[in-house]
């Protein structure tokens, strides 16, 4: 709101981001939807210290932490990350990360932490993708895989859709490409 009032609204396909998205107010997420600010969040952060939000915070606060269920739910644009080197860098934690609220070390709390934010893989997965598309300002060029747009990816050996919790964790990369070109190849 402040950014908008001084320097008044962004071009088209341009987008204000808030990093580092963990504790919210009431009304945040709502408002961030509203103001098309994307949320960079970077899911393993939930595990870090086991039983320290409740702690510091207290229960009503901890409810709006890491709601990516709500966002989703509200059309707020999430991006993820790793914020390595504070967590492990792997790209398969972070998904595991949003889509179990487990970590991925310990692979714990059973039933993930604060269950009913839990998103969908496909979701996790258009939020690193597309959603951090959207945070780097590329205006869709990456992030999905459509015709005349960079064909960036990486090529896992398991299906992210469809494999077990744990497989997440195990997926490995067997290419990558660039720019329609392939740069690695195991």
């Amino acid at each position: 709101e402040d950014a908008r009032a001084q320097f008044g609204p962004l071009p088209e396909g341009r987008h204000n981001c808030l990093e580092h998205l963990e504790n919210f107010l009431p009304g945040d997420v709502e408002r961030l939807a509203e103001l098309d600010v994307i949320a960079a969040v970077q899911p393993p952060h939930m595990t870090l210290d086991p039983g320290g939000p409740e702690r510091d915070l207290g229960d009503e606060r901890v409810k709006l932490m890491w709601p990516f269920r709500t966002m989703l739910d509200e059309g707020e644009t999430i991006a993820f990350g790793t914020d390595s080197p504070v967590v492990d860098v792997n790209s398969m934690g972070v998904l595991y990360s949003a889509a179990t609220r487990r970590d991925p070390q310990t692979r714990t709390p059973e039933g993930g932490w604060r269950p009913e934010q839990l998103i969908s893989r496909a979701e996790a997965i258009r939020a690193y993708t597309a959603g951090s598309d959207a945070a780097a300002q590329r205006n869709g060029e990456a992030g999905v895989l459509a015709a005349g747009k960079l064909a960036d990816m990486a090529v896992l050996d398991t299906d992210l859709l469809t494999c077990s919790d744990d497989e997440i964790l195990d997926a490995h990369v067997t290419a990558t490409w660039m720019g329609g070109r392939c740069v690695f190849e195991a």
